[in-house]
């Protein structure tokens, strides 16, 4: 059997709700959890990876490839208003050394959630120094698209700083996180009018130009969706994301590595837009968008 191009990351609910960092015991049962998906997705990120050790990730990357999933990425924590420094690059260093033992290929990391939160030298600094924990246990990083609000609490996308920030640092393995739904609330700065023109056509969606500008340094993927006016990480083909447009132009780049979903536990799906969506079972996001997504992939070969 070929294995699945589309991936997802780990979804544990219990400790999503609960604990928020996964235990051993959690990564245990969440891949037993995740053996019937294994006809629909084919590799795996792993969060909240501070609670283990790399021994104990060794033991987790061998049992999910033994299950037959290949183990992709990782996504690392955030450096928020209130950390230090020196704190968040331990914490970064032991993610890493975790990704490595994983047998993940990347980590994922986003810019520094600070105020201001546009700040370029700032941001090269540190994502510099990201940069040298992950060359050091030889891990590509991967900088997520994500969006912030400006003096006037506006959304606005930080894709272009994320793209400056990684083209100044020109290495080979720092490169992009292209998150969809993050991007789609950039676009529409999370205001009903700005929306209607991109669901009018008046606006075309610019995700399809931004993956092809980011181009080979498109190193992985975060494919969640929403209705364009709150990040709702709903599953891909549960809003208003053009998918068709979309998958084209991750395949024209010459992307190779999994197509990678990230769906969420009940730290997220509370503040999800349509209330009905909140309380939607996360084995039919998975199983209904992967099967839409390998849909497409088929006829996209065709």
């Amino acid at each position: 059997m070929t294995k699945s191009r589309i991936g997802c990351n780990l979804v544990d609910v219990v400790s999503d709700d609960v604990a928020g960092f996964y235990t051993l015991a959690a990564y245990r049962n969440v891949l037993n959890d995740y053996v019937r998906y294994r006809e629909l997705i084919g590799a795996l990120e792993f969060s909240h990876v501070t609670n283990i050790t790399p021994e104990e990730a060794v033991t987790v990357g061998n049992w999910a490839r033994e299950l037959g999933f290949d183990t992709w990425s990782i996504h690392s924590e955030h450096l928020n208003v209130g950390d230090r420094l020196e704190d968040y690059l331990a914490v970064q260093k032991h993610e890493a050394e975790v990704c490595a033992a994983l047998g993940c290929q990347v980590m994922v990391c986003h810019l520094p959630n600070l105020r201001p939160y546009v700040d370029f030298e700032r941001d090269l600094d540190v994502i510099g120094k990201v940069a040298e924990l992950t060359h050091a246990n030889g891990v590509r990083l991967a900088v997520e698209t994500c969006f912030y609000p400006d003096a006037e609490g506006t959304l606005q996308p930080d894709a272009e700083l994320v793209i400056k920030v990684v083209e100044t640092l020109n290495m080979d393995d720092v490169g992009v996180n292209v998150d969809t739904g993050h991007n789609l609330i950039g676009q529409s700065h999370g205001r009903e009018a700005d929306l209607e023109r991109i669901l009018s056509g008046e606006e075309k969606q610019t995700l399809p130009d931004l993956v092809r500008r980011i181009g080979k340094k498109l190193f992985t993927t975060h494919l969640q969706d929403n209705f364009g006016m709150n990040d709702d990480h709903q599953a891909p083909g549960f809003g208003y994301i053009d998918w068709e447009a979309l998958l084209s132009a991750i395949l024209e780049t010459g992307y190779q590595g999994p197509l990678m979903m990230e769906l969420t536990g009940a730290g997220v799906k509370p503040r999800r837009t349509v209330p009905q969506m909140r309380k939607f079972p996360l084995d039919k996001e998975i199983i209904f968008s992967a099967s839409y997504l390998n849909f497409l992939l088929k006829e996209n070969a065709r």
